[in-house]
């Protein structure tokens, strides 16, 4: 099966080098203790569920570097995500 992508290397890059993400992660100390990334690649054009997105969180993150983080952040064993129940 070939992976769809819903945008491309570079137009992350430019996402990343630009406004508004660079004034944000300069002050990322100032907003918060908790700060970890991840990048992957899936199957499906869909934007990913919670449950989905916190298992590569937890399993691939990167941690951001922090003055104060949280223990959590530091072993990235940060709780699953809490969804309503189905309607």
């Amino acid at each position: 099966m070939e992976r769809q992508r819903l945008g491309d290397r570079p137009t992350l890059q430019a996402f990343v080098h630009n406004q508004p993400h660079l004034t944000i992660s300069e002050r990322l100390d100032h907003y918060c203790d908790e700060a970890t990334f991840v990048d992957w690649e899936q199957d499906s054009p869909g934007l990913p569920d919670w449950q989905t997105s916190w298992r590569h969180l937890v399993a691939d993150g990167t941690v951001a570097e922090l003055t104060n983080p949280s223990e959590a952040n530091q072993t990235r064993e940060f709780p699953p995500p809490v969804t309503a129940p189905p309607t």
